[in-house]
């Protein structure tokens, strides 16, 4: 699947019309018209596709790659161990923070 496809799939799933993500993603309707067009290679900047991928809830790695899940589950992080891990590794900064 082309990341066009993948960016209607995404806008479709989450409920979004064409002109509703471009206000989310702060472009023009015709700027998401172009992105999801198989006619060209129109490709949304980094910044315009990790704004899709937040606004419409998938997992950016799937928009921009088709790898990976398409969304990414909230809780997931919760139940990892260093998610929530200081990444200081000199007592004396670590008493700084």
């Amino acid at each position: 699947m082309k990341i066009q496809e993948r960016i209607r799939r995404a806008r479709r799933r989450a409920g979004l019309s064409q002109a509703r993500l471009a206000e989310l993603v702060n472009v023009r309707r015709s700027a998401v018209s172009n992105w999801e067009s198989t006619s060209n290679e129109v490709v949304p900047s980094m910044q315009s596709l990790l704004a899709v991928a937040k606004a419409c809830g998938v997992s950016l790695e799937w928009l921009g790659t088709g790898r990976g899940p398409i969304s990414v589950d909230a809780d997931a992080l919760e139940d990892v161990p260093t998610a929530n891990a200081e990444l200081v590794d000199v007592e004396e900064e670590r008493v700084l923070l």
